[in-house]
């Protein structure tokens, strides 16, 4: 088990690369996205946003809670497992949701995580799969 404060080395060149592991940070399904200097990600019951280079927490939102989260065209996709979805902006100054509208859940969590593709943003609910053309008209 990881302790808070501990730092992580990764060698990945001649000096690797520092993360900090910290109380607080991002261990909901769909892992967490890194956007500039900031960490995006959800715990178990809210959406959270922390400085990558110290772990420090931004801010924390209820939002839609447990979910994964994909980034593209400067916009984040959240897939909630209760099958909300919400467009949320990339910011470490709040939650800002842009949009928000759901999908029909099964019997159990959504937990498959969200996919962009072509354009396209799909999501899959257990049985289904569900698609969006995320491109300008």
């Amino acid at each position: 088990m990881l302790k808070v404060g501990l730092e992580l080395f990764v060698a990945t060149g001649p000096d690797g690369v520092r993360a900090v592991i910290a109380e607080g940070l991002p261990t909901a399904i769909g892992g967490a996205v890194k956007v500039g200097n900031w960490l995006f990600g959800t715990s178990s019951q809210t959406m959270l946003c922390a400085d990558f280079a110290t772990g420090r927490i931004q801010w924390e939102e209820r939002a839609l809670g447990a979910g994964a989260l994909i980034y593209a065209d400067g916009r984040l996709y959240l897939h909630a497992e209760n099958g909300q979805v919400a467009l949320v902006e990339p910011t470490p100054e709040g939650y800002r949701e842009r949009g928000h509208f759901e999908i029909p859940r099964g019997d159990y969590p959504a937990w498959s995580p969200p996919a962009i593709a072509g354009g396209r943003l799909y999501l899959r609910e257990q049985d289904n799969l569900y698609c969006w053309d995320l491109r300008a008209k």
